[in-house]
């Protein structure tokens, strides 16, 4: 509140704070000097104001009497921020426990030294899941792709007639017919139109007999002449129409007969269309038409026919999971076949694929998804057109490998693929020595194979095996399989409609283009499996091979060695046996969960050659090897080792250059001139993962190669036939592990709060990278043998499954982000505080000495998957004691290796002699960008706490070791941008505050920012430019660099593979200073602790963490001098030695008590821990919302809960109401007790209850019928036998001083008499005065408005005598009067004068209150009180016509207060005029003429009238009367002079009225009895003698 407003009887004290401090709990170890004013923040540096008092005592006023009946504090603001202008800027105080002992430090803040907020991250490996895809029904997809619709198929029986192409072509030819005249649309009855048709006719019938007899006679084509067919005994279907009529449906273009076209001119006669006809089944077969002896098949996307599970929860779609795309083959439904009670034993049958989710059983109790494909037996005919399109609904392969008769079925199939993965991270530098990552990403699958049929066998396809019986090979036909391509598989050829595996397969393992037919490019000597323009994706098939055997079998890269095989059977060698495939097949169980992960490799490369000669030995067991590994955690071979096989790829997951950085992939000088290109193909990462389920019918016969057959080239029956065949696969879940860092970020900022927390994680155990570690260089006291381990078991050594368990220490890391470097690379030292340190046992910390630092130069910015790339980002910096360049250990109030709160040094030059420090992103804490928006403007990423930082900070995008624009910017592969030659040097920026993942910039996000997004071809520097971030699921479809692509061979398209959004990262644009921790214990250098598996040398430290990271500096010299914290009562170099808590949802434990109800609430134990809402304040004593000025805050709960008693603690806490709320942050500047003026005080109401004045009684003094002795009676007569004795009773010791009021009129009150009263008590800029007693009562007021706007303004102070008065400063140009001449004092000779004041500033000549009419100058007042500086108070009217000066001397200390009350009795003979003083008398002064100032004077309050010579000190009320009052001076009884009274008025005698008014130093305002303490009336007449 602005005002206090006092109450009755109550005087107000202010008190000074003993010692105040700040704290601040997102840097609660800092001990904050406090200045003259002090920041109250809500958020995010959220910081709390702590006071240390006592209550009021006797000592602080000592003049007056009571108790605490209030209590404000008294807040100063200076000024107030907040982001919202509808809030209030609210605070709350709490009291704190009395046993409290506060100490200011010395340190101050200093984060505003480096122009911006410094940005502060955290990043660290664990075993956390990156993503997890558990089938709940939510979108968790990467790239949104076309919804997939799901065409059906459904038969019908002897509703349909068959007709060959030949007797089609004979009815189009046939004549004009006169039955059909009234039916047809060409008008036959015109016989001039008669006429031209049959001529047109018959020029067509000619060619086409011509056509024909070449058909018939020479089995081939007349040249030059056009027979559209190969074949005159196709068949055709004719339908059964509603109507009962029989015709041709859909003659489109895109069907396999469109009559159009039978003859080659296109059918410009006006001959009857086939397809218009609409004829009698008997009209047809007159022509050759037959009745079929199986089914009619009709496609559609209607009547969709699906079998559900009772715990099917719904279809599984692009909107419903983490795939993009999810096909499935058509569902075939018989409509006379609609039941599944058993195999199916005729040609009717059903088939369907689906992937839905359920409800079925689950290990983790939620939902799963299901593929299942199920095709029930057919039994019908085995040969023929009608029996293999009956048989296979799905479509037939017409040129299975190059035999143009084969006719091969197409499988049934369901797949799901997860589109644009965004590439892997592992960033790590444990292994130093190595060069790359301790750990590698892992991908798991739980899942479980319910069901799946023994495979197929054929002489040739997509088959992985031999089984060497002349039967040929196993097919993938009955398949669960997992691909990794960089391109959208297809949907199958011919039915187009059906995801078909060997159709899509030909992108995914080296066909050149889609339009190659079926001719695969097999790996030949010229190594063309390997050449631009090939490719090759890792695959994982499981199939069953044996009917008795519940075991599936798991083949990596199956479609590979396919067409390995099929060189072999062609004649060559590739030098190995069958047995080799050994290291790339295991098994599992059907009918059991199975965990699956996927280690892949991202770092190593072998040549082209040495894969395609030799890959077994080249993705063999040891560390050379390139290959990613499959295992199975919880399933084990015979010898107790992880279920393992080898997942080939062509080159390693991560790198697109090898890994040295250099190596061109397409030498191609022509395109550069001299230089050759150093581009590498934009598919060596794979960042589509599908997963297809097949099945393929029972084959119950075995198909020969028939072209005839429904069964092809099939070459063995099913182990059991005539069966129903079923695929059904339960994935419970899909997670991508070890992706990368995880990030904390630390910055305090307005968007992050009061950040995360930073954690220094303990060394994390990790499924490792590699499954042998190198030998690294160990000390000699460690032999090398500790590093040997054996995952696949040797001689006495047990297997111990290294690379399937977490086994690799991984460092964590921590990263400074500067604005600009001037700030920090100065050589000065810069200092950073490490807050609220937390460890699980603080006095068994041990330091960390396993530390490294750097920040990024040119030549150390290269990327992150290269041999050493990370590791050179440690480099550059000196870490340790204070002789290094950062500061971790030594020197007073260190972190001391991270084993306590403390400081962290900083002596940064801007060249460490690796060259200049640039501005950059960080790999260490950027985030992934999972996808972008249609407007290019907003990203969703995969960390976004990151961009919790202020909005304008810059952003960077850059793309995983893509090599461009490296020689314009540098040697470094991951592209910055700056000011020389680039087309996106505008920052790019946040425009708002994120909403969850979702990011917005400030501008397109069309490319990375290494240059420009335009790039004409190879070679030239400025044109390895920015790779842009369109999508096209297809490789083949060309995307950025089509310019490229013309330009070199048609193959180049198959780098424009539009993921690169998959390889983008984005982060602050900074001057980045990075520290690498690895939190262990070692005898050993860096990368010993890694290969110390069995941690005899290396043993893991605990975790421990920061929150808040803040510069800070101390004292001029450097040095500290320690004071109260958030979290200790004194700050304790070390460990935390005088823990504290302040906070306020503990009642135990807290300094802040939260034990008493003061009215808002408490928290007590069953509430222990919960944090109060911060709206209801539990707890607090008081709330309010303060503005600019002086604020009260209302702390009388206390009073009336407490009931204080004087000079006891009163300790007490301010904090910000609204702390969370990101709408309502708010700042507030408050004055100290340390500020000159205006200082937090607190303000204590002192009831002082009005004396009582009681048995008020008037007697004559002398009592005559007493006396005896004549003469005694003659003395009294003659001087004071008619004097009065006024006697009372007063209850109080602090009377202060007396007015005795007699008049011959009623006396009402205090103001008897008066002409003017200012009673100076108001709270406002204004103060009024009042004219009579009855405007006093009334209310009626005029304001002090004087000429000059410095005598208008009040300056009010809480500490009057009772409440407020009016402040005077003592300043020339403050003080308040009346308008000119305006009041009439009305008196000539007699008034009283009384003026309450307390004067401070000490000895001065100082105007009380003057007044001045026209007759005597301004500086001779009327009359005039005022202080002389030798500490005498003086009182002159009429000019110095009459001057009294005060006996006494006054210290004038704004502590003890004047009363002074001038009378002035004109009747009186001598000693008219008489100064009082706090009730006694201290000067009189004789006085013949009449007072001067009756009419038209102006009154001055606190100066001289027109201003000069103000005074000190605050005055409560000036009062001036036109009567003379009397003083009594002593207590109980007082003895008034008569001698001046007449006796008699018009010969009726006098009656006379008196009452006595008591005034202590408080109750001295005010017209009511409960204001002022009065006397009873005591009243007489005098007898005269006529």
């Amino acid at each position: 509140m602005k005002t206090i407003k006092p109450k009755p009887n109550t005087f107000y004290v202010r008190k000074d704070l003993t010692d105040d401090i700040g704290v601040m709990p997102v840097y609660p170890d800092a001990y904050i000097g406090m200045t003259t004013n002090y920041d109250i923040k809500s958020n995010p540096d959220t910081s709390l104001f702590l006071a240390e008092s006592t209550t009021v005592s006797p000592d602080d006023y000592i003049y007056g009497d009571g108790k605490i009946s209030d209590i404000y504090l008294d807040l100063y603001v200076n000024s107030l921020t907040q982001t919202n202008p509808q809030t209030a800027n609210w605070l709350d105080v709490y009291m704190l426990k009395p046993n409290l002992d506060i100490t200011e430090g010395n340190m101050t803040i200093v984060s505003g030294n480096y122009t911006a907020p410094v940005l502060f991250y955290n990043s660290y490996n664990d075993s956390t899941d990156w993503m997890v895809e558990d089938f709940d029904g939510s979108d968790k997809n990467f790239v949104n792709s076309t919804l997939y619709t799901k065409p059906n198929i459904a038969r019908s029986h002897l509703t349909a007639l068959w007709i060959t192409r030949g007797k089609l072509q004979d009815i189009y030819f046939e004549g004009s017919s006169p039955i059909d005249a009234d039916k047809d649309d060409y008008d036959w009855k015109n016989p001039v139109k008669q006429i031209q048709e049959e001529l047109s006719q018959g020029l067509e019938w000619t060619v086409y007999q011509v056509q024909k007899l070449a058909v018939d006679t020479m089995e081939s084509k007349l040249p030059g002449i056009s027979y559209p067919n190969d074949n005159k005994n196709d068949e055709y279907v004719i339908n059964k129409g509603a109507d009962g009529l029989y015709g041709m449906r859909n003659m489109t273009s895109g069907n396999p007969f469109m009559i159009a076209n039978v003859q080659g001119g296109g059918g410009s006669a006006f001959a009857k269309k086939i397809e218009t006809l609409r004829k009698p089944k008997s009209w047809w077969m007159d022509r050759g038409a037959t009745e079929p002896t199986a089914m009619n098949i009709y496609r559609g996307s209607a009547g969709s026919f699906d079998q559900f599970e009772e715990t099917f929860v719904a279809r599984c779609t692009q909107l419903n999971s983490i795939f993009s795309q999810v096909q499935a083959s058509p569902d075939v439904r018989d409509i006379k076949d609609q039941t599944l009670e058993g195999p199916g034993d005729t040609d009717r049958f059903i088939a369907y694929a689906y992937a839905n989710l359920e409800n079925s059983e689950s290990p983790t109790d939620g939902q799963s998804l299901r593929y299942k494909v199920f095709w029930e037996n057919y039994s019908g005919a085995t040969t023929g057109a009608v029996a293999q399109s009956v048989a296979n609904p799905f479509g037939q392969d017409e040129k299975w490998y190059g035999d143009s008769g084969s006719k091969m079925p197409y499988p049934q199939s369901v797949t799901s693929t997860i589109y644009g993965i965004p590439q892997p991270t592992p960033i790590d530098i444990t292994t130093s020595g190595t060069g790359v990552p301790a750990y590698a990403p892992e991908i798991e699958i739980v899942f479980k194979i319910n069901d799946l049929p023994v495979t197929t066998w054929s002489t040739s396809g997509n088959q992985y095996d031999t089984s060497g019986d002349g039967h040929g090979n196993w097919t993938l036909d009955r398949s669960f399989n997992i691909i990794w391509n960089d391109d959208a598989h297809s949907l199958g050829a011919g039915s187009g409609s059906t995801p078909d595996l060997a159709y899509a397969s030909r992108l995914w393992l080296g066909a050149r283009t889609v339009t190659d037919g079926w001719e695969l490019n097999y790996p030949d000597v010229d190594g063309a499996m390997y050449s631009s323009g090939s490719n090759f994706s890792p695959w994982i098939s499981f199939i069953r091979t044996s009917s008795t055997s519940e075991s599936v079998d798991v083949i990596c890269n199956a479609n590979y060695w396919r067409n390995l095989f099929n060189v072999m059977v062609g004649g060559g060698s590739l030098g190995f046996a069958l047995d080799d495939i050994t290291p790339f097949k295991t098994s599992v169980p059907m009918g059991e969960w199975v965990t699956m992960r996927v280690k892949l490799n991202m770092y190593e490369n072998r040549s082209d050659t040495s894969v395609r000669l030799d890959p077994v030995n080249t993705y063999s067991y040891n560390s050379s090897g390139g290959s990613s590994t499959v295992y199975f955690p919880g399933l084990y071979d015979e010898n107790g080792k992880v279920r393992s096989c080898l997942l080939a790829h062509g080159r390693p997951w991560g790198v697109n250059s090898y890994p040295d950085g250099v190596g061109p992939l397409i030498d191609d000088t022509s395109l550069s001139g001299t230089d050759t290109a150093q581009v590498y193909a934009n598919n060596s990462y794979y960042p589509n993962m599908t997963f297809w389920a097949q099945n393929m019918r029972a084959i119950n016969e075995v198909g020969g190669g028939d072209t005839n057959h429904i069964n092809g080239w099939y070459s063995k029956i099913d182990k059991i036939t005539h069966d129903d065949k079923n695929v059904d696969i339960l994935i419970d879940q899909i997670s991508f592990k070890q992706w990368g860092l995880n990030v904390n970020n630390g910055t305090v900022c307005l968007e992050n709060g009061m950040g995360q927390m930073v954690r220094i994680p303990s060394s994390t155990f990790v499924t490792p990278a590699i499954k042998q570690p190198p030998n690294f260089n160990y000390p000699s006291a460690l032999p090398a043998a500790t590093v040997a381990v054996n995952p696949v078991g040797s001689g006495s050594l047990t297997v111990d499954n290294y690379y399937a368990q977490p086994a690799a220490l991984t460092a964590s890391y921590m990263s400074f982000g500067f604005p600009e470097k001037t700030t920090i690379a100065n050589g000065d030292l810069h200092q950073f505080l490490f807050n609220d340190f937390s460890v699980g046992k603080e006095k068994t910390a041990l330091p960390i000495t396993l530390a490294k630092a750097g920040y990024f130069v040119s030549g150390n910015y290269n990327g992150l998957f290269g041999l050493n790339y990370q590791d050179n980002w440690f480099r550059d910096l000196s870490i340790g004691n204070s002789a290094q360049n950062i500061h971790i250990t030594g020197g007073d109030n260190s972190v001391d290796g991270f084993v306590s709160k403390g400081l962290v040094g900083m002596t940064i030059p801007d060249d460490s002699g690796y060259g200049p420090w640039i501005k950059s992103g960080n790999p260490l804490v950027g985030a992934k960008i999972i996808s972008i928006s249609d407007d290019k403007m907003s990203i969703v990423v995969d960390k976004p706490n990151v961009f919790d930082i202020p909005l304008n900070t810059p952003l960077v995008i850059e793309v995983n070791n893509i090599p461009y624009k490296q020689l314009a910017v540098g040697s470094g592969s991951i592209g910055y941008y700056d000011s020389v030659g680039t087309a996106n040097s505008t920052p790019l920026v946040q425009t708002k505050r994120r909403n969850g993942n979702k990011i917005y910039l400030s501008r397109p996000l069309l490319n990375d920012d290494a240059g420009e997004a335009t790039a004409t071809g190879y070679g030239e520097a400025a044109q390895y430019g920015a790779y842009t971030f369109d999508f096209n699921e297809q490789r083949n479809e060309v995307g950025q660099g089509s310019t490229w692509a013309t330009s070199l061979s048609s193959s180049a398209k198959y780098y424009n593979t539009n993921f690169n959004l998959t390889k983008a990262t984005i982060s602050p644009y900074q001057y980045w200073l990075n520290m690498a921790l690895l939190n262990a214990s070692s005898s050993a250098v860096w990368g010993a602790a890694f290969g110390d598996v069995t941690q005899s040398h290396t043993k893991v430290q605990q975790t421990r963490a920061y929150t808040g990271i803040v510069a800070v500096s101390g004292a001029s010299d450097g040095t500290y001098t320690p004071g109260t914290t958030y979290n200790e009562d004194l700050y304790t170099d070390g460990v935390y030695a005088r823990k504290w808590s302040l906070a306020f949802n503990d009642p135990i434990n807290s300094i802040v008590n939260l034990n008493v109800d003061y009215g808002y609430g408490v928290i007590n134990s069953q509430s222990e821990g919960e944090l109060p809402d911060s709206d209801g304040g539990v707890g607090r004593v008081g709330r309010d919302y303060v503005e600019l000025g002086h604020n009260y805050i209302n702390l009388g709960s206390y009073v009336y809960i407490a009931r204080p008693e004087m000079n006891t603690p009163f300790n007490f806490i301010i904090k910000p109401t609204y702390m969370a709320s990101y709408t309502s942050l708010y700042n507030c500047n408050i004055n100290t007790k340390d500020a000159t003026t205006n200082k937090a005080q607190i303000i204590y109401g002192i009831t002082d209850p009005i004396s009582i004045c009681t048995n008020f009684t008037v007697s004559p003094s002398v009592d005559v019928s007493k006396m005896v002795e004549p003469q005694q009676i003659a003395t009294a007569t003659k001087s004071q036998a008619t004097d009065l004795l006024f006697s009372w009773s007063e209850d109080a010791e602090d009377i202060n001083y007396r007015i005795l009021w007699v008049d011959d009129t009623h006396i009402e009150n205090k103001y008897h008499k008066a002409t003017f009263i200012a009673p100076l008590n108001e709270n406002s800029v204004t103060a009024n005065y009042y004219t009579s007693a009855g405007n006093y009562i009334n209310g009626i007021k005029t304001a002090f408005s004087g000429t000059a706007d410095e005598a208008k303004t009040n300056h009010p102070d809480i500490e009057g005598a009772c409440g407020y008065g009016s402040y005077q400063d003592g300043l020339s140009g403050h003080w308040l009067q009346t308008e000119d001449n305006v009041i009439d004092l009305g008196a000539t000779d007699e008034f009283t004068v009384s003026v309450q004041y307390k004067p401070s500033g000490g000895h001065r000549n100082g105007t009380i209150i003057a007044a001045s009419n026209s007759a005597v100058s301004p500086m001779h007042s009327v009359l005039s009180l005022r202080t002389k500086s030798d500490g005498t108070v003086e009182f002159w009217f009429n000019g110095f016509e009459s001057v009294i000066t005060s006996t006494s001397i006054y210290s004038m200390d704004g502590i003890k207060p004047l009363a002074i009350t001038v009378t002035y009795d004109g009747k009186l003979n001598n000693n008219n005029t008489k100064m009082y003083i706090n009730g006694y008398l201290e000067g009189t002064a004789d006085y013949t003429l009449n007072f001067s100032g009756t009419t038209s004077s102006t009154v001055a309050v606190g100066a001289r009238v027109n201003g000069g010579l103000p005074c000190e000190g605050i005055i409560d009320e000036f009062t001036f009367h036109n009567k003379a009052a009397y003083v009594p001076q002593n207590k109980g009884k007082y003895i008034l002079p008569t001698a001046t009274f007449p006796d008699m008025s018009s010969g009726v005698s006098k009656k006379y009225q008196s009452k006595l008014f008591l005034y202590d130093y408080h109750n001295i305002r005010g017209a009511s009895p409960n204001q002022v303490c009065r006397s009873n009336s005591a009243s007489w007449k005098w007898t005269g003698v006529t």
